[in-house]
């Protein structure tokens, strides 16, 4: 995402957290002031203390997440954008003689990202596709036969979050029947406490971008870099168009 938007004005560092400012220049419209950080290592807790730090020091409007994600075989394909309009935490619980039984925790997102960039988003997407071939030092050029046949498209509903990584071929599905959700579209390891962060303080909007680097059975990283890129162009596109806010 720093790539795209060029040269960072100022550059901080708070409690060992490089952060790093810009200037966007927005089509028709005033520019927009974007602070970025890199969360070094997966999980709820360092996502906590990231947005913990950053909201801390700086006034900050809208929030957003970008990245990978597990995909629901079922629902999605790879490559696809996910915005989810809720979380499900499934890491609470506890362990029985019968195995382990979480007490789903919801997380409600109430921002308008997405109604607003809908009727758009179809166009950018296509924009985004077309881009991929730009990426270096990536193996994507020996997938991307069967990835050109497909459409990216962009998913609003209900991800599955934990802070272990899923590599089961049914768990997803098996979490969307116990909590009782017509769909388990997708599952990260770092959501929960963004969505829930902006559920409780209305003073501040926050989104998560990512995008399906893997179907969760069989993983590995070779769509990583991919879907990594499409999450940021994605995003970048929709700031530096005006299409939001």
């Amino acid at each position: 995402f720093r790539d795209f938007l060029g040269k960072e004005e100022k550059t901080i560092e708070i409690n060992s957290i490089i952060l790093k400012s810009y200037k966007l220049k927005v089509a028709n419209k005033r520019d927009i002031s974007i602070l970025t950080a890199v969360q070094k290592k997966m999980g709820m807790f360092d996502a906590s203390f990231l947005i913990s730090i950053i909201l801390l020091y700086f006034k900050v409007k809208h929030v957003f997440m970008i990245g990978v994600c597990g995909g629901n075989k079922k629902d999605v394909n790879l490559c696809d954008i996910i915005i989810p309009n809720e979380i499900k935490l499934f890491s609470k619980g506890k362990t029985t003689e019968g195995g382990f039984k979480p007490d789903f925790e919801t997380a409600n997102n109430n921002s308008s990202f997405y109604s607003i960039i809908f009727n758009e988003s179809k166009n950018i997407l296509s924009d985004v596709k077309n881009e991929i071939s730009k990426i270096k030092g990536t193996e994507f050029s020996k997938y991307q036969k069967d990835f050109a046949e497909k459409d990216i498209k962009l998913h609003c509903d209900t991800m599955a979050c934990s802070d272990y990584v899923i590599n089961r071929e049914d768990l997803l599905e098996s979490l969307k029947w116990l909590s009782a959700k017509r769909k388990l579209i997708s599952v990260d390891t770092e959501s929960y406490p963004v969505i829930k962060f902006g559920e409780l303080e209305k003073k501040v909007k926050t989104d998560i971008v990512k995008s399906v680097m893997d179907l969760t059975e069989n993983k590995n990283d070779k769509f990583k870099v991919v879907a990594a890129y499409i999450s940021a162009n994605f995003l970048y596109k929709i700031l530096s168009k005006g299409i939001y806010p």
